[in-house]
C-alpha cells in the first residue's frame, strides 16, 4: 500500500518546446525590425532563414507563412529600388575628410554617374563635387559627358574618381599633404581629366 500516490505527471508533447522556441523567434522578429545581417552563402535570406532554423533542428509546427511573407516583401521591394536606381546605370560615392585640425574645415567630395539629356542627346553625366562641410558651399564642381553609347568609359572614369578621393583621403590623414592640399590635388587631377563631349558650362 502506498502511503504517498506518485503523482502522474503528464507528459510533454516534444512539438510544445519547438513551437515555444519559434514563437521566441518571432517575437524577437517583432521588436527588432532593423537589419539582420546572415553569414550565408545563399543569396535567397528566405532560404537562408530556413536553413538556419533547420540547423537548429527546430520542427516548427507554427505558420511560419507570414515571417517568410513579410522577408520576402522586404527583399523584393529592396531589389525593385535597387533596379530602379540602377536601371539607367546611375551610381553614387560620397568621401568624407575629416578635419584633423579643429580650426580646419572637414570636407565632402561627391562624385556622381548618371544618364542625363543636353542638347537633345542622350549622355552619360560623371561629376566631382568638392565641399566645405562646414558651410556647405561647393569649391570645385566638374562635370564630364560621355556618349550614350559609352558607359564603359564613363564607368571608368567613376571609378578611378573614387579611388582618387580615398587615395587624397588617406594622404591627409597619413601626413602626406596638408588640408590645403586637398582642394589642390583634386583640382589638378579634375583639370586633367577629358571626356566624349565637352561643353563650356561643364564646370
Amino acid at each position: 500500500m502506498e502511503i504517498f500516490p506518485t503523482a502522474k505527471v503528464p507528459s510533454l508533447d516534444p512539438r510544445f518546446f519547438d513551437k515555444a522556441r519559434a514563437l521566441q523567434l518571432l517575437d524577437a522578429i517583432e521588436k527588432h525590425t532593423g537589419l539582420v545581417k546572415t553569414a550565408s552563402t545563399s543569396p535567397d535570406p528566405v532560404s537562408a532563414l530556413l536553413t538556419a532554423l533547420s540547423s537548429m533542428d527546430l520542427k516548427v509546427n507554427i505558420d511560419l507563412g507570414e515571417l517568410i511573407k513579410k522577408i520576402q516583401a522586404t527583399t523584393e521591394d529592396d531589389s525593385l529600388s535597387k533596379f530602379a536606381r540602377n536601371a539607367n546605370g546611375a551610381r553614387e560615392e560620397h568621401v568624407t575628410i575629416a578635419s584633423k585640425e579643429r580650426q580646419d574645415s572637414h570636407y565632402q567630395i561627391d562624385i556622381s554617374k548618371d544618364m542625363v539629356t543636353k542638347h537633345s542627346k542622350r549622355l552619360h553625366l560623371v561629376s566631382m563635387y568638392l565641399r566645405d562641410a562646414y558651410l556647405g558651399r561647393y569649391m570645385i564642381k566638374r562635370n564630364f559627358f560621355f556618349l550614350g553609347d559609352n558607359p564603359a568609359d564613363a564607368n571608368e572614369m567613376f571609378e578611378d574618381m573614387v579611388k582618387r578621393a580615398n587615395n587624397i583621403k588617406r594622404r591627409y590623414y597619413d601626413d602626406k599633404i596638408p588640408v590645403n592640399g586637398i582642394f589642390a590635388e583634386i583640382k589638378a587631377y579634375t583639370e586633367g581629366l577629358r571626356s566624349d563631349v565637352e561643353f563650356k558650362d561643364a564646370e
